[in-house]
């Protein structure tokens, strides 16, 4: 009788170890797809980072370059202008 008792004992002892065991795996495993999750995350966090940033850089760029353009086409329009006026003045004048 005495050695089913601690047969059972034994048993329980072998029962709390593994629930124990199960409990610490599992807890290592939620650990460890919480930081897989956290690591995914951050790296969509940074492309989307990156992507918006790219996008303002382009845009950015792209007013410059009208600006530049519409100058340089200003520029151009003045001096057809010009050249226009000159060439009317100079018309009359000899007239």
């Amino acid at each position: 009788m005495f050695r089913l008792a601690a047969s059972s004992g034994t048993k329980a002892t072998d029962q709390k170890r593994t629930r124990r065991e199960d409990q610490e795996r599992i807890r290592r495993e939620d650990q460890e797809r919480i930081r897989r999750e956290d690591q995914e995350r951050i790296r969509r966090e940074d492309q989307e980072r990156t992507r918006r940033e790219d996008q303002e850089r382009i845009r950015r760029e792209d007013q410059k370059r009208t600006r530049r353009e519409d100058q340089e086409r200003i520029r151009r329009e003045d001096q057809e202008r010009i050249r226009k006026e000159d060439q009317e003045r100079t018309r009359r004048e000899e007239q």
